[in-house]
């Protein structure tokens, strides 16, 4: 089971249940594809039809133009502080520059007799491989009415972020690693 067969010149039974008929118009081609439980069943006049049907359902980028990198980023960050018994004391804010991942990655899609949709589909995404814990003192602080916080100790405030340092192309949705 799974796999593709190629039938060339052969038609297709008539008593096959189950099956989705799928037609690719080409330049000189016509092709017509039926698609079973046990396997897939092809008819054609060509034998670039197979070729031609990969090259169709291809959507991955061309070798080395994977392009997921560290960016720098502008975020504004608002952090609260409360007291013990859930009271706000103070409220601080900046404009703070961190790295983000951003970019392109190879994926594709292929046909596939095994797959319930008849595609095999393998993503890729462009996410954190290594993350660096960093401190950031937000400048901006104000009091529970408002007002902005001037004395010494209050005015700022020092938090813990973690940014993506290194950033690679990982399988969308493996969150395993």
């Amino acid at each position: 089971m799974g796999g593709w067969s190629y039938i060339r010149e052969t038609p297709v039974p008539a008593t096959l249940s189950g099956t989705t008929p799928f037609t690719a118009d080409t330049t000189n081609t016509r092709s017509s594809i039926m698609r079973t439980c046990k396997g897939a069943w092809f008819s054609s006049r060509s034998v670039l039809v197979p070729l031609l049907l990969f090259s169709m359902f291809s959507t991955n980028l061309a070798e080395g133009e994977e392009a997921c990198e560290t960016l720098p980023s502008e975020l504004h960050i608002i952090k609260e502080e409360f007291d013990e018994l859930g009271r706000l004391q103070r409220t601080c804010n900046s404009e703070v520059s961190v790295n983000k991942c951003e970019g392109a990655c190879n994926s594709q899609v292929q046909p596939s007799v095994i797959t319930p949709t008849g595609f095999l589909k393998e993503c890729y995404c462009c996410r954190e491989s290594f993350l660096r814990e960093r401190v950031i003192t937000l400048t901006h602080c104000y009091d529970p009415d408002g007002g902005r916080l001037t004395k010494e100790g209050q005015s700022t405030m020092d938090i813990k972020l973690r940014e993506p340092a290194e950033c690679k192309c990982f399988k969308c949705g493996d969150f395993s690693r």
